[in-house]
């Protein structure tokens, strides 16, 4: 009876001794619940990254078009809507950007010229945009210089004195007013001036370019967030309103998104459209907004 009873208390010993052991072990092995918290945590990590000042920072930009969808990307690119002079440019994360101009005039006795600019800096996409912008002088000047030598050249044949008048009405020149860059995109104004002889043409135009592509940028590239035709329709209806009785209808332009002009500065845009395009008269049509007005998918003049 002895043995039985001291049998049992023995059995009974390992039986606890075990059940405590267990109970160590799974005190020990919380990992799993920890690692859980540590992925919840994650996304709060991923809105920090999201939140650093990137319009001057393209490392981040890199960053972020790794892992985060292009409509995120591009939001937050552009979310200080703020373009500022891009000569001698620096951006947060030590990016460069500046430029230089060169005027191109084929013959001095003849008034046309191009001021073409050429970019130097860090981004690797500046060879590709001053190709372009050197395909635009070069065609600028083949279009206007053969024209007007051959009417200056006229005006002397006819035996008229050079100090006549209409020589000096005989031009035509694009001129740079300024560059401008977000640290994304690359914004440039020109004035463009010509006369040929009684007759003339001004207008103000801006050619765009993503410095990260060096494609062109167009209205549809930087509003791509947004439906293009309302985004349209805003602007058409806020260059009537801004223009009054000047605009009666401008139900007959039918230029889409992609094809209106225009060139960014500070935190607005300006809005261009060429001469006899949006009214009568021979200038272009400027009219400037805050950047973020056209940000929206909802008509800003509701019918």
């Amino acid at each position: 009876m002895v043995k039985r009873f001291i049998a049992l208390i023995v059995m009974v010993v390992v039986v606890l001794t075990a059940c405590c052991a267990c109970v160590g072990n799974t005190s020990k092995n919380v990992s799993p619940s920890t690692e859980t918290d540590v992925t919840i945590a994650q996304p709060a990590a991923t809105e920090q990254t999201a939140d650093i000042d990137v319009s001057a920072d393209i490392s981040a930009e890199v960053q972020m078009t790794t892992t985060g969808s292009p409509a995120t990307t591009a939001q937050a690119q552009t979310k200080d809507e703020h373009f500022r002079s891009a000569l001698s440019w620096k951006g947060t994360d030590g990016a460069t950007l500046s430029y230089k101009t060169e005027r191109i005039q084929p013959d001095p006795n003849v008034n046309v010229y191009y001021d073409k600019i050429i970019l130097t800096g860090s981004f690797g996409s500046l060879d590709k945009i001053n190709d372009a912008i050197s395909s635009q002088c070069d065609a600028f000047i083949a279009d206007n210089f053969a024209q007007i030598a051959e009417s200056l050249t006229n005006l002397k044949n006819s035996g008229i004195p050079e100090d006549d008048s209409r020589y000096k009405s005989m031009y035509s020149y694009t001129e740079l007013k300024d560059v401008c860059t977000d640290g994304r995109y690359l914004s440039i104004h020109f004035f463009s001036d010509w006369c040929g002889g009684g007759v003339s043409n001004a207008s103000d135009y801006g050619a765009n370019y993503d410095l990260v592509t060096g494609n062109t940028l167009t209205l549809v590239d930087y509003y791509q967030d947004f439906d293009p035709e309302t985004v349209r329709m805003n602007i058409l209806q806020s260059v009537a309103t801004d223009r009054g009785d000047e605009i009666a209808d401008f139900s007959y332009i039918d230029k889409p998104l992609e094809l209106i002009n225009f060139y960014f500065h500070d935190d607005t845009i300006a809005i261009n459209f060429e001469p006899y395009e949006f009214g009568f008269g021979g200038w272009s049509r400027t009219n400037e907004y805050p950047i973020a007005i056209f940000r929206t998918n909802n008509f800003l003049y509701p019918e």
